[in-house]
């Protein structure tokens, strides 16, 4: 992770407590790309870790489509959870 992309999780991390107009604003990270070619060499299905993470399909989806959900909706636990599922 470069300089540049830990500051811009660093400022995601705190926008979690920002309103929806600030968050919308917002330039988040490049995860859901991260979060989709950590998946993909393990075989797992989306509908697998959304089911170990105890999540819908749509929701684990969504953290593969859109780079403010890891950081706005998922919770620290179920990200810590999911790096353990999808080890880098």
């Amino acid at each position: 992770m470069s300089t540049t992309e830990r500051r811009l999780a660093e400022v995601a991390m705190d926008a979690r407590w920002s309103s929806l107009d600030e968050l919308e604003e917002r330039q988040w990270p490049p995860v859901a790309s991260r979060i989709q070619e950590a998946r993909l060499p393990t075989g797992l299905s989306d509908s697998e870790v959304a089911r170990r993470l105890g999540l819908t399909v749509e929701s684990y989806r969504d953290l593969e489509r859109y780079d403010d959900e890891t950081f706005s909706v998922i919770s620290l636990r179920d990200l810590d959870t999911l790096g353990k599922i999808l080890p880098c």
